[in-house]
């Protein structure tokens, strides 16, 4: 019996090819969506509603700087467009070691990150099920990370302000454009897989689809390149601008090698078992 007719056999018929035994994807895609538990979900709610609350106050504190602040004057706002695309950068290369390390190392039973895990496996065994969660299951588990240091940012901008521009907040010419810059990445990271979810819907909102056509965001096809086996580039999901120079100067290959050769791990090794190969 020839090697594509025995694994035809095993799999119900089905050949096994470059995508894994499709019976084994299916089995691990609803594994691991009954892995979504309502524990999880509780959190969930808990973390972004409390992510949003303090996102939420200190964008509206630094609205406010550039109407009440003395010091507040025109050529700021000329200059902020440069700290908000610089945010977008750093989000786009957050998005891509945290996909790159979620994607590549650990299992669903891994402690700690296991729960995080779970959900990058689920969308390499079925790409689709991301564009049925909603907003919190989407979204959620990126505004964990952010929680302390959203909070630490609205304690500094609620300290005391000694600049004397007469605004109740701690904010000032010296400070603002760090603000912008942080209000800027924490959204942007916290939407992260909001917008990887728009990459793989069928059909997106007219915003959505101009600002993937301007290459604002990730889009379809830029985000094709990392889902062809073996899922091991083209990480970024924001805004997807850093993945040709990762990709050609092989950044994913060399992190790679270094945490090998520091722990003895084999990249992509439970992904490979998930898909059946």
């Amino acid at each position: 019996m020839s090697k594509v007719t025995s694994n035809a056999a095993a799999s119900g018929g089905e050949v096994i090819g470059r995508d894994g035994d499709p019976t084994v994807r299916k089995a691990n895609a609803q594994k691991l969506k009954a892995g979504y538990t309502k524990k999880k979900r509780f959190f969930e709610c808990c973390y972004l509603s409390a992510s949003t609350l303090l996102w939420c106050s200190n964008v509206i504190s630094c609205g406010r700087y550039f109407v009440f602040a003395s010091d507040a004057n025109l050529m700021q706002l000329v200059w902020m467009p440069l700290f908000i695309i610089g945010a977008m950068c750093l989000a786009d290369m957050v998005s891509g070691l945290a996909h790159w390390g979620l994607d590549t190392w650990g299992t669903p039973d891994t402690p700690v990150f296991g729960s995080f895990i779970r959900s990058f496996r689920e969308h390499h065994v079925d790409q689709t099920a991301m564009c049925k969660h909603d907003f919190i299951e989407t979204n959620a588990d990126t505004t964990l990370p952010l929680l302390p240091v959203l909070l630490l940012q609205y304690l500094r901008i609620w300290a005391n302000n000694t600049s004397g521009n007469g605004y109740v907040a701690n904010l000032h010419v010296s400070n603002i454009g760090l603000h912008v810059f942080l209000c800027t990445f924490f959204v942007l990271v916290a939407i992260t897989n909001e917008i990887h979810k728009w990459s793989h819907q069928a059909k997106q909102s007219f915003l959505v689809r101009k600002a993937m056509g301007y290459g604002i965001l990730l889009s379809p096809i830029a985000h094709r390149k990392h889902h062809k086996d073996p899922f091991d580039r083209s990480y970024c999901i924001t805004t997807g601008w850093l993945n040709p120079l990762l990709d050609s100067t092989n950044f994913w290959r060399h992190m790679e090698s270094l945490v090998t050769a520091l722990t003895g791990a084999i990249p992509r090794a439970n992904d490979q078992t998930m898909l059946g190969k």
